[in-house]
């Protein structure tokens, strides 16, 4: 809300995947669907507060890095490229943090905004918790992979539905 978010100066959008493909002559770069939620996101909460230093991050799994994708993106959805700093070389959530740190230096006297997703925020908050940096959560809206169906049809097998599943898997088992 404008209220949690008064005063803060550091906006983070933390990267949630992102796939390369190629056919060993041309590539292509996207991000995930929970990415492009954290960039919705992201975008929505800078222009309600409108902070000195937005962090991209997110590294890179064989292609373009998360950071960049996501850099793209915002940019796209109206947030100035350079209040945009990238954070390109983490390769878990982990890095991500120290990374973050590093940025924003040993001196941090006001919380950091930190968009991330509903099934990713309980292991993001223990790491920011860990090396203390204070955050305020900015969760993505819930992602569903039901398709819109209702009833029963809401259980049947779907493409959306593995996805969701395997979200869930990887949150688990990380």
């Amino acid at each position: 809300s404008a209220d949690e978010a008064r005063g803060v100066r550091t906006l983070v959008v933390l990267g949630n995947g992102s796939v390369h493909y190629t056919d060993g002559r041309r590539h292509v770069d996207y991000l995930t669907r929970r990415s492009v939620f954290c960039a919705f996101e992201a975008a929505r909460v800078y222009a309600m507060c409108v902070p000195e230093l937005v962090i991209a991050s997110g590294g890179s799994h064989g292609g373009r890095s998360e950071a960049e994708l996501l850099r793209e993106l915002l940019v796209h959805f109206g947030v100035p490229q350079n209040v945009v700093t990238l954070e390109d070389r983490s390769q878990t959530t982990a890095e991500q943090v120290q990374a973050i740190r590093a940025i924003v230096g040993e001196a941090v006297s006001r919380p950091l905004i930190v968009v991330t997703t509903p099934s990713h925020w309980p292991r993001v908050r223990s790491l920011f918790e860990r090396i203390g940096l204070p955050v305020v959560p900015s969760i993505t809206p819930e992602l569903r992979y039901d398709e819109g169906q209702a009833g029963w049809r809401r259980w049947w097998p779907s493409q959306a539905a593995l996805a969701g599943s395997a979200a869930a898997s990887y949150e688990l088992l990380a």
